[in-house]
């Protein structure tokens, strides 16, 4: 997860509620970063570039959707603290190199088979997410800052970005492109940015 410091998308410090200054409030960071690294694991399933993996399709995270903004002041610190994470698993059902096969509805007869077995992926996904948070020390964060976009993924790798990062990434590197004055070194931000991790 990687978070822009100069678009009132980053910080998310500071309390365990955040948010009014702008940042991403680190309760719903801590559960972005937990279940973003959760959810393919969980899945068995390699993320990156189908033409790496020789998948159907990219197998990256969805933009992440700020819902609390809209929760926070309506439902206040009981259930406010909301975010909305989705994952491109590849084309059609993708997951073409996932260990886990996924519920489908069309080869369950019977709709209440589907909906058992969709039960059962989501108490087994919440399980490995509790497993994780009460392990032997509890979890590690971290917050790395950079100067820039660039200098993060030097240091991190594109598996830091969602896909709507990658396209605002992809599209600043055509508009200096056009501009004339060349796409190497600007597809990131000139912003700071934070990385966080656990």
């Amino acid at each position: 997860m990687i978070e822009n410091g100069g678009d009132g998308n980053g910080g998310g410090s500071g309390g365990n509620g955040g948010g009014n200054d702008g940042g991403v409030p680190p309760l719903v960071t801590t559960a972005h970063l937990l279940l973003r690294g959760l959810v393919p694991a969980f899945l068995g399933c390699p993320v990156g570039s189908g033409e790496i993996l020789g998948a159907s399709g990219d197998v990256e995270a969805s933009a992440f959707q700020m819902t609390y903004r809209k929760d926070l002041p309506r439902l206040g610190e009981d259930g406010g603290y909301t975010g909305k994470l989705s994952w491109n698993l590849g084309k059609k059902w993708g997951a073409d190199r996932a260990s886990l096969r996924l519920p489908r509805e069309e080869e369950c007869k019977d709709p209440r088979d589907f909906a058992r077995r969709c039960e059962e992926l989501w108490t087994g996904l919440e399980s490995a997410a509790d497993r994780l948070i009460s392990a032997d020390g509890g979890l590690s964060i971290g917050k790395h800052d950079y100067a820039n976009e660039d200098a993060a993924l030097r240091a991190l790798g594109p598996g830091i970005m969602d896909a709507g990062q990658r396209a605002a990434g992809d599209k600043r590197r055509k508009k200096a492109e056009k501009a004339g004055r060349g796409g190497k070194g600007t597809a990131g931000d000139s912003s700071p940015v934070s990385a966080g991790r656990l």
